[in-house]
């Protein structure tokens, strides 16, 4: 298999990155969770850590990935036009992992995450 031209240069230096940016959204489907609650109570700030857990089963998305809050209360998804990559990578046991970006509690979809690829996964 023939590696694209930069995948040399990182192999030459031995200087992988540590994370890859995967994807900047926001999340979908915030309404119906508990959302706009910890929103409203202050609960969620932008740095916060996210847990993102694949949902093969879901009736309207083979590809859904649901987001959490660290402490467990559900958010939402990831936009089901986004998350075909990720959730494969999600499938292959790769090490992703989530933040809270921006919080901007006027907007309909308040909460901005940003997605990254682990190093672990890049070996």
């Amino acid at each position: 298999m023939k590696l694209p031209h930069f995948f040399h240069r990182f192999r030459r230096w031995n200087r992988w990155p540590k994370r890859l940016l995967l994807l900047e959204c926001r999340i979908h489907g915030s309404h119906y969770y508990s959302c706009l609650t910890l929103l409203e109570n202050g609960q969620i700030h932008a740095g916060d850590g996210l847990r993102l857990a694949r949902e093969p089963d879901n009736a309207y998305d083979a590809y859904a990935i649901e987001v959490f809050t660290d402490s467990g209360e559900k958010l939402g998804y990831v936009p089901k036009n986004h998350n075909r990559v990720i959730a494969t990578l999600m499938d292959q046991a790769c090490s992703i992992c989530a933040c809270v970006t921006h919080v901007e509690a006027a907007a309909w979809e308040p909460v901005a995450i940003r997605i990254e690829w682990q190093q672990s996964t890049l070996r």
